[in-house]
């Protein structure tokens, strides 16, 4: 197959679909997540779930605890609701994508990854090291894998806690999953996961009972929405003021931003 160019260079579709081989691979760990999933859903049916409901409502601490089961963890994605009354049904969750295969890579160490996913990798490089070296898979299907694992990740630090669905939940754990079988270390990330689904299902759990809590969350959200909205219109309007020039309105704004901050606020930000 003819190497897949933009303008500037080599693609991410390239990388994902230029060898037979490499695919093969990947589509044996992809066949072996997606039974894995039907298994787990399957024991899921069985599952006693207006037991599992109770136990939600009632013991918010011990029903937690539980989110660290994979088993457990498609339970409550796939059949119980935590924001309203309705009856507990199974879901159905689409698939998402997570990179743009038209996205030029560049090389980063030994691998070639989507310029979007450079500074998370290095970032991941730094603190956790190679988390493919153990891998036994070709380096082209290495390299799919860690391009995946890259994209979860962006979505991850682009999404806020109170803007997760049940969908995101459960394709970002999906994709774990993939990462994970193809010998990658990143039980890190399982963790993190947990924790968040924890926090996510607390709230709405919380929310359900409290509706004073619910209230104030709520309108939480909007003064933050609106806050936000207003430090943009802060900003347009420093930068339509034709007596000052390009720097001073540059610098008005940095004045701006750092007035809302704490007098400590240096410190933290510079240090190495």
């Amino acid at each position: 197959m003819a190497a897949k160019l933009s303008k500037r260079g080599l693609t991410l579709d390239y990388i994902f679909n230029s060898n037979e081989e490499n695919q093969k691979e990947f589509e044996g760990v992809e066949a072996a997540i997606d039974d894995l999933i039907g298994d787990l859903t399957s024991r899921a049916k069985f599952t006693n779930r207006e037991l599992l409901k109770e136990k939600k409502l009632k013991n918010t601490a011990d029903f937690l605890d539980s989110v660290y089961s994979d088993e457990t963890f498609i339970l409550l994605l796939r059949f119980v609701r935590f924001d309203n009354d309705g009856e507990d049904e199974e879901l159905d969750f689409p698939k998402i994508i997570f990179w743009e295969l038209e996205s030029e890579v560049v090389k980063v160490r030994d691998y070639m990854v989507s310029r979007n996913f450079v500074p998370i990798l290095e970032s991941l490089f730094n603190k956790y090291g190679d988390i493919g070296a153990n891998s036994t898979l070709n380096q082209g299907t290495k390299t799919r894998f860690l391009n995946i694992f890259c994209g979860v990740v962006q979505s991850m630090c682009n999404s806020k806690v109170k803007d997760i669905t049940t969908i995101l939940l459960f394709n970002w754990w999906k994709n774990f999953k993939l990462v994970q079988h193809a010998g990658f270390y990143i039980q890190f990330a399982f963790d993190h996961l947990s924790r968040l689904a924890q926090s996510w299902i607390r709230i709405r759990i919380e929310s359900h009972s409290d509706r004073l809590l619910c209230d104030n969350q709520k309108r939480i959200d909007n003064l933050t929405t609106e806050m936000e909205e207003l430090k943009l219109e802060q900003k347009r309007h420093i930068r339509s003021k034709k007596r000052k020039s390009i720097l001073e309105r540059d610098c008005l704004i940095a004045d701006i931003e750092l007035f809302w901050k704490t007098a400590g606020t240096v410190f933290l930000e510079y240090q190495s």
